[in-house]
């Protein structure tokens, strides 16, 4: 099953491609990064860079996700361990492939979803067991007397789709990954539905067969 994400970021490639395809280098004086810097708006010239850089990690990343959604339970805990720690990088790397789109196509409200994104509980869970694992997630606010939080994986709740965390040795915690996703995905989607929307409506019109394809998209 094709996600919404990957449509939204193929439709964003396929704008790219046709524009490539009809770019003539011989009657032009820009050079091609140059012009899709003129074509898209962009500030900077390396912003091309970063537009292919978040589409081929979207592409990837979008295959991770399905695999870890659609594979099945075991019982071998190495295997359980290396998918979870596999899921929390590959959103990880959405969120900062997401993040550099929003810059690039100069979001006025990316701010905020900045912070919804890392505030988000996939993003909450990653940086407690997957950032730096013996000192993982400082928490002075909530208990001074902690410089930080230690947290580890209880093997025995360890299973795909949902973790036990025990923090401080004394206090569980309960993770549902895949609805965690869910939540993660519908900020990703939003996201590149208003990037997309500005592009179009900017390069193109709201009777482009572009604009007709993101209105499929997004019912």
């Amino acid at each position: 099953m094709v996600t919404k994400i990957e449509k939204y970021n193929s439709l964003l490639h396929q704008i790219l491609s046709d524009f490539a395809e009809n770019f003539d280098e011989e009657n032009t004086s820009f050079t091609f990064i140059l012009a899709v810097q003129k074509y898209f708006d962009f500030e900077k010239p390396f912003y091309w860079n970063l537009l292919m850089n978040a589409i081929y990690i979207f592409e990837d990343t979008e295959l991770a996700k399905s695999y870890y959604t659609t594979s099945f339970q075991n019982n071998e805990h190495g295997e359980n361990y290396l998918k979870l720690y596999g899921i929390l990088n590959a959103l990880y790397q959405q969120r900062g492939a997401v993040t550099n789109l929003m810059e690039i196509f100069n979001m006025k409200n990316r701010k905020q979803f900045t912070k919804s994104l890392q505030q988000s509980k996939i993003m909450v869970l990653r940086n407690k067991i997957g950032a730096h694992p013996a000192d993982s997630y400082s928490n002075k606010k909530n208990n001074p007397e902690y410089k930080y939080d230690v947290y580890e994986i209880s093997r025995h709740k360890l299973s795909i789709g949902k973790i036990v965390l025990l923090k401080n040795q004394d206090i569980f915690e309960s993770y549902n990954i895949l609805e965690d996703m869910k939540s993660f995905n519908m900020i990703v989607e939003e996201i590149y539905l208003t990037i997309l929307e500005k592009v179009i409506m900017k390069i193109f019109n709201i009777k482009s067969e572009h604009f007709k394809t993101l209105a499929l998209i997004k019912a």
